[in-house]
């Protein structure tokens, strides 16, 4: 579906970078099953974060998909190499599976908008968003 530095949709095309992130490509996985602690450390560290020891154990639970929702959401519990730190967790937002909602995510540059939120505006705004780690 897309790349880091790259609008989600796949489309490609030349991104705004933001203060302090890594351009570095990192294909986004198709689905659930192609997240793995390699990957989502991978991410972490091109977002901004050099300093994330390795994962150990990746554990992921769906906390939202299907209607009002153009996205899977997956909450996934980290477990880090035995000294560094404690478990910890963060949100993964995937396209949907279903084909009909990546359809009208694209139609409606839904997934472009909300990447471009989070890359150009967030830090403007007041209002409560969630953190993104792929600054």
């Amino acid at each position: 579906p897309g790349e880091l530095g790259l609008a989600p949709t796949g489309r490609t095309g030349r991104s705004r970078r933001s203060p302090g992130f890594h351009h570095r490509l990192l294909k986004i996985p198709d689905a659930r099953e192609d997240l793995s602690a390699e990957w989502l450390r991978a991410a972490l560290v091109a977002g901004g974060r050099p300093d994330c020891p390795p994962i150990r154990e990746l554990t992921c639970e769906t906390i939202g998909e299907g209607i009002g929702l153009i996205g899977e959401i997956l909450r996934c519990e980290l477990t880090f190499v035995e000294g560094t730190r404690p478990s910890d967790s963060v949100i993964v937002k995937l396209p949907s599976r279903k084909r009909t909602n990546r359809k009208l995510g694209r139609r409606w540059r839904l997934y472009r908008r909300e990447y471009s939120f989070y890359r150009q505006l967030a830090s403007e705004t007041t209002a409560p968003h969630p953190g993104a780690p792929l600054r």
